[in-house]
């Protein structure tokens, strides 16, 4: 593992994990010290790398990624039914909420300006 920096904390399927930043390029998690790495200079492909980890982070924590032979990520199967997924996006909810306002969702996407966009199109 490369040298990293702390950016956040999360709760992914009830525990707290840490985000760090790493000099490496891609992503990686580790359930054993329950840490994500994050290793990408243009914030675009850092919050698709966070994305990707923590949906598999999730996965894995709910027991429905399995490994079905050899090594490498090719090689591993997520398999769940619809009310499984239905939890798998509440686990996201719940694991991106820390990131939400260093993304500027919660500005550009809240409910309050969704409601404003709402009344716009209504009197258009």
């Amino acid at each position: 593992m490369s040298a990293y920096r702390i950016i956040g904390k999360t709760i992914i399927a009830g525990k707290e994990w840490t985000i760090v930043r790493t000099s490496d390029l891609g992503g990686w998690f580790d359930s054993n010290i329950l840490t994500i790495g994050i290793g990408h200079s243009n914030k675009a492909d850092m919050l698709d790398t966070l994305m990707h980890e923590i949906l598999e982070a999730v996965l894995f924590e709910r027991g429905y990624r399995y490994k079905l032979y050899d090594e490498g990520n090719e090689k591993m199967l997520f398999s769940f039914n619809h009310a499984e997924f239905d939890n798998i996006a509440c686990d996201m909810v719940l694991a991106l909420k820390p990131f939400l306002k260093n993304i500027n969702f919660n500005r550009k996407y809240g409910y309050k300006n969704r409601k404003k966009r709402i009344n716009n199109s209504v009197k258009s």
